[in-house]
C-alpha cells in the first residue's frame, strides 16, 4: 500500500497556486491537500473491506476512519457529520482491537 503511495507521489508536482503550497498537480489535474487525504482514507477503507482476517480489517479500517476524521476537520467545509461517524468507527475498532481482543477470528 505504501509503495503505491510512494510511486504515485513521484508523479505529483507541487505548485504554489494563489499563494497556497498545498495544491498538487498530477496528470494536469489539480488536487488540494485535503482532497488527497480524503482519497487516501477511501483507499484504506476499501482495502480493509477486502480482508478476510478480522484483525487486519479492523487495523486498516481504524487507519481509514482516523484519516477520514482528519479529512473532515481540515476540509474547508468542516464536515462535522463525517468526523463524528468516523470517530465512532475508530473508537469501535480500538475497542475490539484492544479491549475485547481475542473475540474476533
Amino acid at each position: 500500500m505504501f509503495v503505491v503511495v510512494k510511486i504515485a507521489l513521484r508523479f505529483v508536482t507541487t505548485y504554489p497556486i494563489n499563494g497556497k503550497i498545498n495544491t498538487f498537480v498530477w496528470k494536469n489535474q489539480m488536487f488540494s491537500l485535503h482532497e488527497i487525504i480524503g482519497y487516501a482514507a477511501s483507499i484504506f477503507v476499501a482495502v480493509s473491506l477486502s480482508m478476510s482476517n478480522m484483525r487486519k480489517l479492523r487495523w486498516l479500517n481504524l487507519i481509514g476512519a482516523a484519516t477520514f476524521v482528519i479529512y473532515a476537520l481540515v476540509s474547508p467545509q468542516k464536515l462535522y457529520p463525517v468526523a463524528i461517524v468516523n470517530a465512532y468507527i475508530a473508537f469501535m475498532n480500538i475497542y475490539y482491537l484492544f479491549i475485547k481482543k481475542g473475540t474476533d477470528s
